[in-house]
């Protein structure tokens, strides 16, 4: 019968599949490796009769039949791939041959194979939407990172920027090359990670967490508090300079997590570049500042340090607010800038994680143009000072 697009073809028990002519045909031709239908007999009739313009996938199996295909194919000019032998279980004898052969293009798992094929019939040289879905998918099994609740606006934006960066003018090319190079992979994390920050940003809420939240919190006899989606750390050694201004940071534990490991080794290591300081000076003062911000770090004329009393208060942990589960109770956290980049159905659940976290008598605060993602008109906060975007539990 002619061959049509969008179909696929299996073969019966007992006959040969092949290709000839347009044609797709069954033979009862003799057994090839003990085999009929026999994977050799299909991959020569696509070698002849597409060359170059063909694609070929040889999965998990036993025995060998598939190998003599790959020659042909590959001389042929076919793209051929080989499912890693390593997710193959018991059935890896076919994979491990193949690839022992040595007449293929690419050895890899499925979810990468699916990328790869996904962004090869898209016939575009720039990514899409729905090729996106399955290199988030290979990168989650490569890489262990799950991007998948983010933005998909967001992720096409910066990564055809990247693209452009690194001189890729494909994205076949662009992702073999993340999911082969843990470097790039780095490069590809870091440009998708949004990490922009400031000490004392948006010093109305830190204001209203010294005049307002921090007195109220003060009655516990122990307090801890989240920094979720910390970056690079200004934010939590904000806190702790104002829970020192306040008698307070002595019986505070901060934790500050980020998904993204480099940026927590910037925060760890307390440094920051002095091009920074007038901006901190203005926010510190603006957030009602009792004495100067000055007061609180070191210089040595080429960058800023974080006095190490504050560093102690501090734990900076790796997390993924979409992987990961909960932490302990906490009285006050901040989500800030976070969520704008993350697609509502994550949002909701990331919401829950948020409220499963908090204390009863907490607070929540996330950035402006976020309460309307995760707070308002949910189950699970309403709002305490809705103009400054904090929240309490429901």
């Amino acid at each position: 019968m002619p061959i049509e697009t969008g179909t696929i073809y299996i073969a019966p028990s007992n006959y040969h599949l092949k290709v000839g002519a347009r044609q797709v045909y069954l033979t009862q031709d003799k057994e090839i490796n003990f085999a009929r239908p026999s994977i050799d007999a299909l991959f020569k009739s696509i070698a002849f009769e597409y060359g170059s313009s063909a694609l070929a996938i040889l999965l998990c199996g036993y025995g060998q039949d598939g190998v003599e295909g790959t020659k042909y194919l590959k001389q042929q000019g076919t793209t051929v791939f080989i499912e890693d032998a390593s997710e193959c279980a018991q059935a890896s004898q076919l994979p491990s041959k193949a690839k022992l052969a040595g007449h293929y293009h690419y050895c890899m798992g499925i979810q990468q194979i699916a990328c790869h094929v996904a962004s090869l019939i898209s016939q575009t040289q720039t990514l899409t939407s729905q090729v996106l879905n399955y290199f988030l998918a290979a990168i989650n099994t490569v890489y262990d990172y799950d991007f998948t609740g983010y933005q998909h606006g967001t992720l096409l934006r910066r990564t055809n920027s990247l693209m452009h960066k690194l001189n890729f003018t494909d994205f076949f090319s662009f992702q073999q090359a993340v999911l082969t190079d843990p470097e790039l992979f780095e490069q590809f994390f870091l440009e998708i990670s949004i990490n922009v920050t400031e000490f004392f940003r948006y010093p109305e809420q830190f204001r209203l967490l010294r005049e307002d939240i921090f007195p109220y919190l003060n009655a516990f006899p122990h307090i801890k508090i989240w920094s979720a989606g910390c970056s690079t750390g200004e934010e939590a050694y904000s806190l702790a300079i104002l829970l020192d201004e306040m008698g307070m940071l002595d019986k505070t534990q901060i934790f500050a997590t980020d998904i993204n490991h480099i940026v927590l080794h910037q925060a760890q290591s307390q440094l920051y570049p002095l091009a920074s300081l007038e901006k901190n000076q203005k926010n510190y003062l603006a957030a009602g500042g009792v004495n100067k911000f000055d007061d609180a770090i070191e210089s040595n004329g080429r960058y800023l340090r974080i006095h190490d009393k504050y560093k102690k208060k501090i734990l900076f942990h790796h997390h993924s607010l979409i992987q990961d589960g909960i932490f302990n109770e906490f009285q006050l956290i901040l989500c800030r800038n976070v969520l704008i980049y993350i697609c509502p159905e994550q949002q909701l659940k990331i919401a829950q994680k948020l409220f499963q976290s908090l204390h009863s008598d907490g607070f929540l605060i996330l950035a402006q143009n976020e309460g309307v993602m995760i707070a308002d008109n949910s189950p699970y906060f309403h709002s305490y000072l809705p103009k400054q975007h904090i929240y309490r539990p429901q």
